[in-house]
């Protein structure tokens, strides 16, 4: 772990597993704390993913990230439309604005 070459996120993920974990032995206030989580975790994870798509392509973990928290929109969307680095800016913006207003009819 320590010669990760993301050795932040390997305590991160492994400290989440622990937390998952005593919410699942019915510790209260991890419950509590995962279910306030959970009803952002879906915003946030597009957050992330249209920030990134905006300043290239998304990250594995960003996409992950969505798949988790969305998965009905992760597959309604086509990710090569905002994840190609060959073109501008401006076409981004283009491509991330119709799978926001595609999310939103939905």
């Amino acid at each position: 772990m320590v010669s990760s070459i993301a050795p932040d996120e390997v305590v991160a993920e492994v400290k989440s597993l622990v937390f998952d974990r005593l919410a699942e032995a019915g510790d209260e206030g991890a419950a509590q704390v995962r279910t306030a989580h959970q009803a952002v975790a879906a915003p946030n994870a597009w957050r992330r993913v249209l920030t990134e798509a905006l300043e290239g392509q998304p990250s594995l973990s960003a996409q992950t990230e969505l798949h988790q928290a969305d998965p009905e929109g992760w597959a309604g969307i086509d990710r090569s439309e905002f994840a190609s680095a060959d073109i501008d800016v401006d076409q981004r913006v283009q491509a991330l604005d119709r799978v926001i207003r595609s999310k939103a009819v939905a």
